[in-house]
């Protein structure tokens, strides 16, 4: 008996996932969920914030920072717009320019801030009804 192809279902996934009506690249945000290490919290800011400033330099859209206030064991919530690959070089040379690190020294400094974290590339805002719209179109 042939085994079925380990790839079929992937790339069948990814197609009907391209071929959908429901997303766009301007509907699709990533959401990243971060708990952070107890007492860096104020530090990841500043780190952040530092990001946040050469993104408004090169022209990029700020994330949206939600701040947990009571409920789940996270820290922070954030909706990121869609990136712009054509401007990471930029977003690097500038972050550069002012002492911040890229590349694989970004990430090392990033994991000193976070403790856990999680993101998903979702589709929204949208509405229930829009979704259900959504299914009869497909």
């Amino acid at each position: 008996m042939k085994k079925p192809n380990s790839l079929c279902k992937p790339i069948l996934l990814a197609i009907i996932f391209l071929l959908s009506p429901i997303t766009s690249s301007a509907d699709m945000k990533t959401i990243g969920i971060y708990k952070i290490v107890p007492g860096k919290q104020q530090a990841f800011m500043e780190w952040m914030a530092a990001w946040d400033e050469v993104y408004k330099t090169i022209g990029l859209e700020q994330p949206q920072w939600y701040r947990n206030v009571r409920g789940d064991d996270w820290d922070f919530v954030v909706l990121y717009p869609p990136f712009d690959a054509s401007k990471e070089a930029e977003m690097e040379k500038v972050g550069k320019a002012r002492g911040l690190a890229v590349g694989f020294e970004w990430k090392l400094q990033y994991w000193q801030f976070v403790q856990r974290q999680t993101e998903s590339l979702s589709y929204g805002p949208t509405t229930p009804a829009a979704l259900l719209q959504s299914l009869k179109n497909q």
